[in-house]
């Protein structure tokens, strides 16, 4: 009996950590380290998605003035942590994302020049099963359920 615990706990483990979509549960602040404060004010990360299983993540920043959209390919991992990176050459910035695997914690770091003046801002959180992806796979448990009645 207990050798079926530890077994259903370990597939427990690794579907919750490495398998299924990771998400932000509410927007983040972004911290200011330099640039325009004005334009950075009250400036979040909106969202943060990142397929456990799959080499890339993607997110978005929000400001007062835009919404903007990173899309940042995996770039390495050590130690239980995957990485992540933006760069964008036509407007110089830079970002990074590091997601630790087993504690779903996160910083995001990003840096470049917004209005002609340099910046960057950071943020650091967890992540969470994404909601809207566990219930897109409960709703087609619930039908599959029901047509099989």
């Amino acid at each position: 009996m207990a050798g079926g615990i530890g077994i259903g706990a370990a597939i427990e483990y690794f579907v919750a950590d490495h398998g299924g979509a990771l998400g932000l549960e509410r927007a983040e602040p972004l911290t200011i380290e330099s640039g325009d404060a004005e334009y950075w004010s009250g400036a979040t990360l909106d969202e943060v998605r990142f397929e456990g299983a799959g080499h890339d993540a993607d997110l978005v920043v929000r400001t007062r003035s835009a919404r903007m959209t990173r899309h940042m390919p995996y770039r390495d991992a050590a130690h239980g942590a995957k990485h992540f990176a933006f760069d964008d050459a036509s407007t110089g910035t830079h970002a990074e994302l590091s997601v630790d695997t087993h504690t779903r914690e996160f910083f995001y770091a990003e840096r470049g020049v917004a209005d002609g003046r340099p910046y960057a801002v950071k943020s650091h959180g967890w992540l969470r099963p994404d909601s809207k992806t566990t219930l897109d796979a409960s709703a087609s448990a619930d039908t599959a359920q029901t047509t099989a009645h």
